[in-house]
């Protein structure tokens, strides 16, 4: 069973060299409820579509590893302040493209398809990361940062410390 993602138009493709965060949501649901989870997400998927919403993401099914019936949505953002502003653009505006009847059919579906959910924000590291070069190139500050050399000890020979109680 796979998991209906957005449709992918080049104008709606992010640059990922260009994110700092990943904010995953595992959703693990109920044997033999898959399909009310796709149900679920196509919902999901059509009120961002209807909303013009410009959030983007990209939901795997997992097929080994982890217990039967999990997903992860992977969620990228350039800041941690999208958090913040993530009540605010699921909103009215949302609501409104969602309608009352899909409120209710996705309260029914998440209901009775998802055991549990569990999000975690966590951050690139530039240091732990190998990138291709365009994707370097892109951003190359923060992938490729300036090293900073650290300054000598005050007794002026490197490694030797000055003894306690010296000005």
């Amino acid at each position: 069973m796979s998991i209906a993602v957005p449709r992918i138009d080049r104008a709606h493709i992010i640059n990922i060299a260009q994110m700092r965060y990943f904010n995953i949501t595992t959703i693990r649901v109920r044997p033999g409820h898959d399909a009310e989870l796709a149900e679920a997400r196509r919902i999901i998927n059509a009120a961002h579509e209807k909303a013009s919403m410009d959030e983007h993401w990209a939901t795997f099914q997992v097929v080994s590893g982890a217990p039967s019936g999990t997903y992860y949505i992977f969620l990228p953002m350039k800041s941690m302040k999208e958090l913040d502003t993530a009540e605010e653009i699921h909103g009215k505006g949302y609501e409104a493209a969602l309608g009352e009847e899909n409120q209710r059919r996705l309260r029914e579906r998440a209901g009775s398809a998802v055991l549990s959910t569990e999000s975690a924000v966590f951050s690139f590291s530039p240091a732990m990361s190998v990138l291709p070069e365009d994707m370097i190139a892109s951003d190359p500050e923060f992938w490729r940062p300036k090293r900073r050399v650290a300054a000598k000890p005050a007794s002026g020979k490197p490694g030797q410390a000055k003894p306690a109680g010296t000005p």
